[in-house]
């Protein structure tokens, strides 16, 4: 029921007008009812799903996809000014260790404290320093889970920001059930989202 209810959504997303035709300012939010109102009512959406796929000669991998949406309290100019300080969120995040930003190679380095499968690990994360509305690619080329790729959108909704990202990834299992993996992309993308959501209202 959980996978059937997760592609439903992956559906409804890839087919909204705001990812098929990205716009900057929107004059509705591009979801159901019920998901409107509570994006409306300041809860953050964020959905994620690992599956393990078997290979040949007993090699297996694993894919993911998340998904992450939230309506800030402030313009998307005010809250970028805080959120595109990457290298600062080891000050942001309890479970960052190091951060660092290569401004002319557009990368992020995050050292991180994993929770759920307590682990320390590196993510290198090509991103430009979103300052204003826009649609932004990602990827990480290098580290733990090389060849993700993603989308951040960024749209202005009646004065407040909407933010949006996906991400997918495919690649050698990572030693880790797809269960436990799942558990800790849920804990480590609710707590990422609504802290950064949180701090970026001040600055």
């Amino acid at each position: 029921m959980q996978n059937i209810k997760f592609l439903i959504l992956l559906i409804f997303i890839s087919s909204n007008p705001l990812w098929s035709a990205y716009k900057t300012k929107i004059n509705k939010l591009p979801y159901s009812d019920t998901m409107n109102k509570k994006i409306k009512n300041g809860k953050i959406l964020t959905s994620s799903k690992v599956k393990t796929i078997e290979g040949e000669k007993e090699k297996n991998f694993q894919s993911l996809e998340i998904w992450s949406a939230g309506l800030h309290k402030k313009s998307c100019t005010y809250a970028m000014r805080k959120l595109s300080l990457y290298e600062n969120y080891q000050d942001f995040l309890s479970y960052v260790d190091a951060s660092s930003y290569d401004e002319k190679k557009e990368i992020i380095f995050l050292g991180l404290s994993a929770p759920i499968i307590s682990v320390k690990f590196d993510l290198f994360l090509n991103i430009p320093r979103i300052k204003k509305e826009g649609s932004y690619d990602f990827s990480f080329n290098q580290g733990f889970l090389k060849g993700l790729k993603g989308k951040i959108n960024i749209s202005t909704f009646k004065e407040r920001c909407l933010i949006e990202t996906t991400a997918h990834w495919y690649g050698p299992h990572t030693g880790y059930s797809s269960f436990i993996f799942q558990t800790f992309l849920d804990t480590i993308l609710d707590l990422t989202v609504k802290k950064l959501f949180r701090i970026s209202t001040t600055y």
